[in-house]
Formats: C-alpha cells, structure tokens, sequence
C-alpha cells in the first residue's frame, strides 16, 4: 500500500521529472513551431468494431442502469476469460463498486470484468476542465483582450465549460497555450535569459513577477500537461497516460478544480494498471487507445467511436424517429468501418486541425504583444520584482497555491491517507493490500 500511494505524491521523483522534461520539450517544439503538429507514431494494427443493438430504456443514471449493461455485455461474451469494459467517468465509477459489490460474479467467475476508463474525449475534457477552473482568472483576461465586447470568443470561453463545450474551450487553449509558450521563448532569447533546459532557475526567476507567474504556472502546471495527454492517447504511451493521471491528482483535488469523480477514477486507473499479470498488462498496453486507421496519429480513446456513432445517429435519423430506424442505422453504420476512404476523411477532413491552427495566428500575435506589453518585452522588464498584476488578475489564492496546499496536508487530508482510502473503498472485497 505504501508503494502504490507513493506513486501519487507530488514530491514523486517521476512525476516532477516529467514535469520538467515536458516544460523544456514544449517550449522547444514551440519555438520550432511545431508544438500541434500531428503524431508521426504509426499504428501496429486496425481495430475491428462490431456494433450491437441499441439497449433501449436502459441509462447511466443510475447504478441499476450500469449494471444491466454490464450484465447485458457480459452474456454476450459467456465464452471468454477476461473482458474489458470501455466506457465514460460516470459508467466506469459506477462498475469499479459493481465489482466491489459483486466480486463473486464479477471477479471470480468467467468472464473477469476489467474496467477500461474513456481517456479522450472525456479524459482529456476533465484534465481541460480541472485546469480551466484554476487559472480562470487568467483564462478570461486573455479572452476579455482578444473580444473585449463578447461578439465572438467571449460567448465561446464559458467560465465553467460543459462537456458540449469541448471543442471550444481547446481551441481556445491552442490560442493560449502557443502564445504563452512562443512569449516565453521570445523573452528567454533577450540578453540574461535563462535556458529553457535549466526549467527549475527559468520557472524560479519567472516568479519574481506575478503575471510572468501566472502565465509560466499555467504552462507548467497545467496547459503542457494537457497537451501531452492528448499526445499520448494519440500515441498509445501507456506508461505516460498513468504517470498523468498520476500527476491529475494534484489538478484535480483543490477546491477550485473540484473533481471529486475524476480523481477516484484516476487512482483506480493506476489500481488496474498495477495490479495485472505481466502477460494482461502487455495486451492492455497494447489496446490503451483504439487505432482506427494505419495513419500516423490515429488512436483514440475508447469513449470515442461510441461518440462518432451517436454524432451519425444524431446527424442522419433526423425524421420520423423511431427506435426501429435508429436499430438499421447502427447496423448499417459498421459499413464505415470498413471504408478506409470514408474513416480517413472522418479523422482527417481537409478544414481540419491544420487549417484550424492557422487561423490561430492572428490571435497568437495579439496575446504576445499583450503580453510585452503588460508583463514586459525582455528578459529583464518581464522578471522584475512586481506584486501588483498589470494584466488586472486580481487577488486571492493562486492556483499554484491551492495545489501546493492541498497536496501537502497531513494526517487523514493527506495524499498516501487520500489514495488509500480510495482504493481499498473499491477493492477490499476480492484485493488485499500489505501494510
């Protein structure tokens, strides 16, 4: 038990060190100009989707309704020893106390269910959301700067985005995130900047200022861990995807970010990441995130061709609905899959993420010239001593702050007290843990 909840300390040497390289490495792809560019990492293999018919009257509102999926999926595969059970936060919460619940069923019979968490888009979107909530102060100077009367980016930026709010909210992160970084690497390029391969004396010297400290904390706490989530769901790092979560916990748990869902979930994330035989790990390594083509950069999350199919149901049975059209539409919907020119189009259209970046541009260049002029043009002017934001963020606990403290309490609010509890909550009827 020591060793798991070890893991999740802040002062973990993994978990600082990667905090480290990622800020160094995203600064550097930054100043390359390449820090969205697409993953060349190629997939080894194609899954194969095979879509069954929709479960009518059945939820996830409640653990009743979980639970009669998961009963339902289960039949469905009575031959095999082990199944992995993809799905979203709130489903796979509610199947880690099924399995606590019923580990006679579950665990101890054919077939062992293994909860397999949705990390893209809705890891990512917590990961986004728990961030966003923290540094919304300085989130929304920014937006106020770019559209100051709310024509366009302020209706986008909400204060506290809803799941719906996804794609705006990251695109918005790009905005920032890249002028953020490029600001950095222009200022560091001055007479007496530090080098960004030097990141504890870049970050300390940064901190003089309150807005450079804003701004740096946002990359480093925050935003470059964003961006590498979703490089490694992209990529299929599995190793890399639990570190994160690992590193979530500290995010997530302040008041402010509030995510007292996701951070249980991160910890069991790791729990059966852990606790597999090497040979099962090798194959859940193997399948973290679902490719679905041989391109570069293909892979998904689990959670995510569920979503493609509900966009197509909701964009193609638009009349006389019925749940008999609805039941022809996801059996013929299996015919996109084996079209490799119709799902390459889907992962790749031609207004996509390329030209969406792009048009960032302009956007960029309004941010940093915010920032020289608010927070300095040089090295020198923007790591002065000054205590009175010049961005106008106002005063109250930072959010570098609230993360500092709540993850160095002690006693029953501290972290290993936190992890334990968590885990043996869903585990303690078939795992057992030495002191």
């Amino acid at each position: 038990m020591a060793a798991f909840c070890s893991q999740f300390l802040a002062t973990n040497v993994a978990i600082t060190n990667s905090k480290q390289i990622r800020f160094t490495k995203f600064l550097r792809l930054a100043a390359r100009g390449t820090m969205f560019a697409r993953s060349n990492a190629v997939p080894t293999w194609k899954a194969h989707l095979t879509y069954h018919p929709p479960m009518w009257g059945i939820q996830q509102s409640s653990y009743e309704d979980v639970e009669a999926e998961l009963n339902i999926l289960r039949n469905r595969h009575l031959d095999k020893q082990i199944l992995f059970v993809g799905g979203d936060g709130l489903s796979v919460i509610r199947v880690n106390w099924l399995l606590q619940k019923h580990p006679d069923l579950y665990i101890d019979s054919s077939p062992l269910i293994i909860p397999v968490q949705g990390e893209a888009p809705h890891g990512v979107f917590h990961v986004m959301h728990a961030g966003w909530r923290l540094y919304l102060r300085f989130i929304r100077k920014c937006a106020l700067f770019l559209d100051p009367h709310g024509a366009n980016i302020n209706k986008q930026v909400v204060d506290d985005p809803l799941v719906r709010d996804f794609n705006n909210s990251m695109h918005f992160m790009y905005r920032m995130t890249r002028a953020c970084s490029e600001y950095l690497v222009h200022i560091s390029g001055t007479p007496g900047g530090i080098d960004i391969d030097a990141p504890n004396d870049f970050i300390e010297s940064c901190e003089q200022n309150i807005d450079l400290k804003w701004l740096v904390h946002f990359l480093f706490d925050f935003a470059f861990m964003l961006m590498e989530f979703k490089h490694a769901v992209r990529e299929n790092r599995s190793a890399d995807i639990d570190l994160l979560w690992r590193e979530f916990l500290h995010l997530g748990r302040p008041n402010t970010s509030n995510k007292n869902l996701y951070c249980p979930m991160a910890i069991m994330r790791l729990f059966w990441s852990d606790a597999m035989r090497p040979e099962l790990k090798h194959l859940y390594d193997e399948m973290r995130s679902i490719p679905m083509t041989y391109n570069p950069g293909a892979r998904v999350g689990w959670d995510t061709p569920v979503e493609w199919l509900n966009g197509a149901i909701t964009e193609g049975v638009q009349i006389r609905i019925s749940e008999e059209r609805i039941e022809r539409f996801v059996a013929r919907f299996a015919l996109l899959s084996a079209n490799e020119d119709v799902m390459r189009a889907s992962l790749h259209p031609k207004d996509g993420n390329s030209a969406k970046m792009k048009s960032l541009d302009s956007d960029v260049a309004l941010l940093k010239g915010f920032f020289m002029d608010r927070i300095g043009s040089t090295w020198f002017e923007a790591t002065r001593q000054n205590d009175d934001s010049e961005l106008g963020i106002g005063r109250g606990v930072p959010p570098w702050e609230e993360m500092h403290t709540k993850s160095h309490q002690a006693g029953n609010d501290s972290v290993p007290y936190y992890v334990a509890e968590v885990v043996r909550r869903y585990t303690s009827s078939y795992f057992v843990f030495d002191p």
